[in-house]
């Protein structure tokens, strides 16, 4: 059995399960995760998978105390950086239990190309969230010909790697129109997702939209039904280019110009 803790953030959370998954598909070995992700409510599949459990996370106690107050209690209690040193600590007195405290891409394993159905299944949003994304796109496909989903990633990018993926939204406008100009006789619509609220207007010559009332899962799971995706280096857009086998270009130079031969998948871009 593997006690599993992730670092990072829900994507970065995603990419470490996947490795750990595929090995487990292998293996046979259970996997265990003491404080689960805030995402974990939109995933009923990954809640009641056969390989990977949350022995602490119950429903009930989230319709008494609240959802996103359990998810922290538990965090309290196994997921900060003082419990994971005595968790570390306790379990190598465990008999066949390991206790892995994994940073983001430290699980080199290729196991998970040979269970890709079964792990995307796990990672598949609850019906309401496909049901809500699906009937927007439903609707834009019905003039548009190519989707572009656009990370605008703005937060946390403001002070990470020095701001140097922090581009503006005059940036993310240019290369919007760069992608219109790969497609010339096509209609292209861009959907827009982002941690913040974004203006649509300030992209003209661009049909942009968003899904109303989104939050992070629908808007994960509506980047996956896009043709291609562009943004910054992010596993947000990288896991939403995995789930839904979405050609990615990551903008790591701005002033790069955008072809079509610049989209990649993402195990291609991430080994």
């Amino acid at each position: 059995m593997i006690i599993l803790n992730a670092a990072g953030q829900t994507c970065n959370k995603f990419f470490t399960y996947l490795k750990y998954l595929g090995d487990s598909l292998e293996t046979g070995e259970k996997i265990v995760i003491l404080s689960p992700d805030v995402s974990l409510q939109h995933y009923p599949n990954l809640i009641n998978s056969k390989q990977i459990k949350f022995p602490f996370y119950f429903k009930v106690i989230s319709n008494v105390i609240g959802y996103q107050k359990n998810i922290k209690y538990l965090y309290f209690l196994f997921g900060n950086r003082y419990s994971i040193k005595f968790l570390n600590s306790f379990f190598k007195l465990i008999p066949r239990v390991r206790f892995i405290n994994a940073p983001t891409g430290s699980n080199k394993s290729k196991n998970y190309n040979k269970h890709t159905t079964e792990i995307k299944n796990i990672f598949t949003p609850n019906q309401q969230i496909i049901q809500n994304v699906e009937s927007v796109f439903n609707e834009i496909r019905i003039t548009h010909q190519i989707i572009c989903g656009v990370h605008l990633r703005y937060g946390d990018y403001k002070t990470f790697e020095g701001g140097k993926y922090y581009y503006s939204e005059d940036q993310y406008h240019s290369k919007m129109l760069e992608i219109k100009e790969i497609f010339p006789d096509q209609n292209v619509a861009f959907f827009i997702s982002s941690n913040e609220k974004i203006d649509l207007s300030k992209f003209s010559e661009c049909n942009c939209f968003t899904i109303p009332n989104s939050n992070a899962a629908k808007d994960l799971y509506g980047l996956s039904l896009t043709d291609y995706i562009i943004g910054p280096p992010s596993t947000f857009s990288g896991w939403a280019s995995y789930y839904g086998n979405t050609p990615l270009y990551f903008i790591e130079d701005i002033s790069e110009e955008i072809k079509k031969e610049s989209f990649f998948q993402i195990f291609d871009i991430w080994t």
